[in-house]
């Protein structure tokens, strides 16, 4: 019978020892309930099957996933972490945007220039005629006839 407000482990050699008393183990208890509520602070429940839409839903999974599956993302963070940084320091969305403008433009000239073959090959008879339409056929690499 247990008198006192320790309890008594007993070890595999058969020695008594005094354990925490109960204030103790409830002090224990109320300081690592407090720990778990800062840790699922923030989050928000979310089905495994739905897609990551907001911060608290990745705490959510994050909480509720395995040690392995939480250092998987973790490892996966860190990896699109130094790709975006390596974006931004070689100025990636700007060369974007360049290469972008150029391509407009490259497609504009494509335009007027198969524009400009059909219009001569309205006008143009003979020879003239069909170097227009060899050159639409080139500039739009035959798409009209394979659509």
């Amino acid at each position: 019978m247990i008198t006192g407000t320790r309890p008594i482990y007993l070890h595999i050699d058969g020695q008594q020892a005094p354990g925490p008393d109960r204030a103790e183990l409830e002090a224990e208890n109320a300081r690592l309930r407090d720990e778990i509520a800062r840790l699922r602070e923030g989050e928000e429940p979310a089905d495994l099957h739905e897609p990551v839409t907001a911060g608290g839903h990745l705490l959510w999974m994050l909480n509720h996933s395995t040690a392995a599956v939480r250092l998987d993302l973790a490892n996966g963070l860190m990896q699109a972490m130094r790709h975006s940084n390596d974006c931004l320091e070689s100025h990636h969305e700007g060369r974007l945007q360049h290469d972008a403008a150029r391509l407009t433009r490259a497609e504009s000239i494509l335009h007027h220039a198969t524009q400009e073959a059909r219009r001569l090959a309205v006008v143009s008879d003979g020879t003239g005629r069909g170097v227009a339409l060899t050159m639409e056929f080139v500039l739009t690499r035959g798409a009209e006839g394979r659509m």
